[in-house]
């Protein structure tokens, strides 16, 4: 048998069904139990009770306090929230955090890149989609097997913006940065096609269909048939979408 018993006021010893009445039931009942003992020890300045017309200018005033509040708390809100995120990425990252990678963006990014190679599943992905495709699987891979090494990061709430780690120091990324990296990385592209085309015996003999295929495989490399401005935004949102962190889940403190 249940042992649960129903709320009751323990003022009026009224019974209740749901606890949310009896809560706001006991508020009323006992500011009017001590209003009353009140009036009781107080019988000569007892107020006189409105009229209906004050009682709805007393309510209307109270609305329009409880109004010009919430809108003044939504307005605080609003403020502390902008404050929180009025943070200085990099001063946070030069004196706030331990990473540090070993890759030097301007000095040994490109060079380990080089040593990291690109493999017939990169060249695979460019004449599969795009040039853009091929750079993408390459970085891709490369910040996978190095995850804690890659000299470069992002912050969510700093929507394509990118902070790269270069001369002992992080430093915002100047955009003429990510575009270079991406046409450095589309030549290496174009000397590794020119290697594996080399080792392909069925394009020796340079029939008609030998022509076409390789003259196919040369536009995607070259990835003429696209704008620099569409190469560089796909880039852009790739590593953004591949190296953002929520900053909330590495810094400890509260932002000012």
């Amino acid at each position: 048998m249940s042992s649960f018993q129903l709320p009751v006021c323990n003022r009026c010893f009224t019974t209740f069904k749901r606890k949310r009445q009896y809560e706001e039931h006991s508020v009323s009942c006992e500011f009017l139990s001590i209003r009353g003992r009140e009036l009781n020890q107080v019988a000569t300045c007892i107020d006189p009770v409105p009229n209906k017309r004050m009682m709805y200018e007393i309510v209307k005033n109270c609305m329009f306090r409880i109004q010009q509040l919430e809108t003044e708390n939504k307005t605080m809100r609003e403020f502390v929230k902008k404050e929180k995120k009025r943070v200085d990425i990099v001063d946070y990252l030069n004196n706030h955090t331990k990473i540090r990678p070993i890759i030097d963006f301007e000095t040994t990014l490109m060079d380990a890149l080089k040593k990291h190679s690109i493999q017939q599943i990169h060249l695979e992905a460019v004449f599969n989609g795009s040039i853009v495709d091929g750079v993408v699987a390459l970085l891709g891979d490369f910040i996978d097997s190095n995850p804690s090494n890659f000299p470069m990061c992002a912050f969510s709430h700093k929507k394509y913006v990118f902070y790269v780690y270069t001369r002992n120091r992080w430093t915002e990324m100047a955009l003429t940065d990510l575009n270079s990296m991406f046409d450095s990385l589309s030549n290496q592209f174009m000397t590794a096609y020119f290697k594996w085309e080399q080792k392909r015996l069925d394009f020796i003999v340079e029939t008609e269909d030998i022509k076409v295929q390789k003259l196919g495989y040369m536009k995607k490399i070259l990835g003429n048939y696209m704008s620099d401005e569409v190469k560089y935004k796909e880039l852009k949102k790739f590593l953004f979408a591949k190296l953002k962190q929520d900053i909330k889940s590495i810094v400890e403190y509260e932002f000012l």
